[in-house]
C-alpha cells in the first residue's frame, strides 16, 4: 500500500526496491503481463484524461493467495485513517474490468459516482457531512 504525500517518489522507490519481485510476478503470470503491456502501449496513441491528483492514494494489493482478507484490512485501515484525519469522503478509481475489486468496494459500502475512460469513480462517506 502506498499513501501519503509525494506519491510519485514513493512509487519509484517501491519499483526500485522490489524490482526482482515484480519481474518474477510478471514471469509467473505472462498473460496478465502481456495484457498490461498492450494496454500501456495502446495508451500512447489515445487521448489522455487528466485527473486531479490526490494527497492520499491506495495503489494496489499484491498477494499470493486471494481471499485472505488483505484487501478488507487495507480498506479498514484507510477508513480509520480518514476518520482520524476528519475527512468526510473517500474516493477511488477502479478499472471496469477489475470485477473482484469492484465487488469488494461494493461490499465495503462504496457507491459508483461516475464512469470515465474505462474507470469507475466510487465514493464512500466517512462520516455525515
Amino acid at each position: 500500500m502506498v499513501f501519503g504525500l509525494e506519491i510519485p517518489i514513493k512509487i519509484l522507490n517501491f519499483k526500485r526496491n522490489y524490482r526482482k519481485e515484480i519481474l518474477f510476478t510478471a514471469l509467473k503470470h505472462p498473460l496478465l503481463s502481456i495484457g498490461k503491456l498492450l494496454v500501456r502501449t495502446a495508451s500512447l496513441w489515445t487521448s489522455k484524461q487528466s485527473y486531479k491528483s490526490a494527497d492520499y492514494l491506495l495503489l494496489s494489493i499484491a498477494v499470493s493467495h486471494t481471499g485472505i482478507g488483505a484487501g478488507r484490512a487495507l480498506l479498514d485501515t484507510v477508513m480509520s485513517f480518514a476518520e482520524g484525519q476528519g475527512y468526510n469522503v473517500i474516493g477511488l478509481y477502479v478499472g471496469v474490468k477489475n470485477v473482484t475489486a469492484i465487488n469488494a468496494y461494493f461490499s465495503a459500502g462504496y457507491k459508483i459516482v461516475c464512469y470515465d475512460s474505462d474507470q469507475l469513480y466510487m465514493e464512500k462517506l466517512v462520516r455525515s457531512i
